[in-house]
Order: structure tokens, then sequence, then C-alpha cells
């Protein structure tokens, strides 16, 4: 008997995946609670711890429902969430959570969209993996930032 609820689950998470492998719309209400968490979070200069764990929670939702040309969006704002919280506790594996995201977001950024991805995103990852502390990365962090304010975009 107890193997039924743990087979219903695995049923369900099934039905769902497919759903949303088959194109799917995915659900406004979890763009939306993204968009809304990833708001309250720009909006203060210090966010609360709370409030960039709830927005990096729910735009990781987000990333898990959008279509792939979607993607781009909640893989920046998730990034930028886990970046705030991370300047506030100093937590090394938010940090890269956080440049990982931004990565992401650039390799997500649709190649059919003008304009490209901002040049300040490139900046945003290189400083995470600066905050982490990696003093592996900073030969590399130094040379993309060196490229990004020579960008004109910039």
């Amino acid at each position: 008997m107890a193997l039924k609820p743990s087979i219903s689950i695995v049923v369900i998470a099934l039905a769902l995946v497919a759903g949303v492998a088959l194109g799917q719309k995915p659900s406004p209400a979890i763009a939306s609670k993204a968009r809304l968490d990833f708001e309250k979070v720009d909006a203060e200069p210090i966010p609360a711890i709370d409030d960039t764990m709830s927005c990096v929670q729910s735009n990781a939702a987000a990333v898990a429902v959008a279509r792939v040309e979607e993607r781009y969006l909640p893989y920046y704002r998730k990034g930028y969430c886990e970046l705030f919280g991370a300047l506030v506790t100093r937590d090394s594996d938010s940090f890269q959570a956080a440049a990982k995201d931004f990565t992401e977001a650039i390799a997500n950024w649709p190649k059919k969209l003008v304009p490209r991805p901002p040049a300040g995103l490139p900046a945003l990852a290189a400083r995470a993996r600066l905050e982490q502390g990696r003093t592996d990365a900073a030969p590399d962090t130094l040379r993309d930032l060196e490229s990004i304010v020579k960008d004109p975009n910039c």
C-alpha cells in the first residue's frame, strides 16, 4: 500500500514533464510569480535574504517550464537574485550559482533577438566569480572585463 502514493507521484511528475516536452504552453502563474519576485528584489537597494531566496526558487521553476527560446530571462533573473543573496550572505556556492546562471542566460539568449545580450551581463558573471574568491578565475575574469569595457554597447 505504501508504494501507491509514490507511484502516483511519479506518474504525475512524468505527465508534467511530458506536457512541457511536447510544447504545451507554460503556466502563466509560474512566469508571473517569477517576474514579481524578481521585481521585488530589483526594487530594493539591499534586498532581504528571504526575498532573494523566493526569487531564486520561483525563477528556477520558470526555467523548468519555459520554452527553450524563453529560458534566457529566468536564468538572468535567477542569477541576479543569487548574486544579491550572495552579497548579503557571502556564500561562495551562491556566487558560483549566480555565475553559472548568468552564463546560461548568455548561452540561451535567442540568436534572432536584437539587441544581443547587454555587455554588462558577462560583467555580472565575472563579478560573481571574483566574489566567490576563485583565484584560478582571475586571469580569465580580467580578460573578460577588459573585453567588456571595449564593447561599444557597454
